[in-house]
């Protein structure tokens, strides 16, 4: 076809899993010819296709029409297939389906656009903040500004109110933080590419994670939450949920959380079963009258206090290191098999026995407020901190009385001799 002449009515057909929204033009100027192939990739939206009815070239300038079948289109062009494709500055609108571009050489797309809606208008206004390349007209929304996005933090704008994070919106979302706004209610199900999650600091009564099997970081801490469903988390290994108002949580679909933080909340069971590989454990100032930590050998760190134990069974757990137990109403409390641990808050409870005969490594006690009466540290040549007021000591056996802990306090006037 020579370079002036227009060819009319072309159509092309590609099946497979080719992009449902773009029909794609090569053109060709040379001084003899000009060569055109027009795609036609899989039905839109609205069942029907999106195909180049008409195209041109005529000097420099490439004229392209195709059958309207959507609302908005944008062109994308590029010199050649290795350099990649641009947007045009501009939608075209409604009712538009045509477009002339200047290149002598090129390939050319011509996509279809969607309108992304947003209900809450401090949410949108947030979202814009981090669209980076805005295209006309700029008063909405397009999928072509936000399917780029992939982390999104509220630093830059306040958000009010409920919020919908939807993922057809954010479909390459893998980090999100809307911590320290004003947010009500936050729905992020079926974000399945979030990975980091965090929302602490707001006043949330409803949070939605169902959905999320990718995240492994949730910081929800410091709301108002009365329940957390995290059956579709099945990849968390951090979560952070305290200073809210749950009255149950349930972890059994977690199998891969090493933290746990869920302390200054209303529950009263707390199975940790099923966390085998769990290191860190904060449940303190909750309702608890029992903890079974048997199944969580790679335990390093249990804060249980201020709760309503009144036994607690450390021998399963050889990785342990510090054990906080304090305000419980713990009368006995099984030490044994725990070579690492080196601290030991176990104060205000009612402990008349307390046996460290293998505490090797124990360096920080506090038993203050007990009922011991006999106090063996014998074993732990390294203890240096020792606070045991409060208890009817008659005996305190040391390692070394030449050696003292650094700090030692006792009530009355109890013996103090080696073995």
């Amino acid at each position: 076809t020579a370079s002036n002449k227009r060819v009319q009515g072309t159509r092309h057909k590609v099946s497979g899993p080719l992009n449902r929204d773009v029909g794609r033009i090569y053109t060709m100027k040379t001084s003899l010819s000009v060569i055109f192939a027009g795609y036609l990739f899989c039905a839109g939206s609205y069942g029907q296709e999106l195909s180049i009815t008409n195209i041109s070239c005529v000097e420099t300038s490439v004229f392209v029409q195709w059958n309207h079948v959507h609302p908005r289109y944008i062109l994308r062009t590029s010199s050649n297939l290795l350099s990649g494709f641009q947007y045009a500055d501009d939608v075209l609108g409604t009712n538009q389906s045509s477009m002339a571009y200047d290149s002598p050489i090129g390939f050319f797309d011509v996509r279809k656009v969607s309108v992304r809606s947003f209900t809450n208008p401090s949410f949108e206004a947030f979202v814009r903040a981090y669209i980076s390349k805005k295209y006309n007209p700029t008063n909405l929304i397009y999928d072509i500004e936000t399917d780029p996005i992939w982390f999104l933090n509220s630093l830059v704008q306040p958000i009010v109110g409920q919020v919908r994070v939807d993922p057809i919106c954010f479909p390459n979302l893998t980090s999100l933080h809307l911590s320290d706004n004003h947010i009500s209610a936050l729905d992020i199900s079926g974000n399945s590419h979030i990975g980091g999650f965090s929302c602490f600091n707001n006043q949330m009564t409803q949070l939605n994670v169902s959905g999320c099997n990718s995240l492994s970081s949730l910081q929800c801490d410091n709301n108002l939450l009365a329940a957390l469903n995290l059956s579709s988390c099945t990849n968390l290994t951090l979560l952070q949920c305290h200073y809210n108002s749950l009255n149950n949580l349930n972890v059994s679909s977690c199998r891969k959380l090493e933290r746990i933080y869920t302390d200054y909340n209303n529950i009263t069971v707390l199975d940790v079963s099923s966390n085998a590989v769990l290191e860190g454990l904060w449940c303190s100032y909750n309702h608890l009258t029992a903890l079974d930590i048997s199944s969580n050998s790679l335990l390093t760190e249990l804060r249980c206090n201020n709760n309503n134990l009144t036994r607690l069974d450390i021998s399963h757990n050889p990785s342990l290191w510090t054990l906080v137990c304090h305000n419980n109403q713990i009368t006995n409390i099984v030490i044994f098999n725990n070579p690492a641990l080196s601290g030991l808050y176990c104060n205000n409870n009612g402990i008349t026995n307390l046996n460290l005969s293998s505490q090797t490594n124990l360096q920080y006690l506090n038993c203050e407020n007990n009922q011991i009466g006999m106090l063996d540290l014998s074993a732990s040549p390294n203890i240096s901190h020792v606070w045991a007021r409060g208890n009817p000591l008659q005996d305190i056996v040391l390692f070394d009385t030449n050696n003292l802990p650094s700090i030692l306090l006792y009530d009355g006037s109890p013996y103090i001799h080696e073995p």
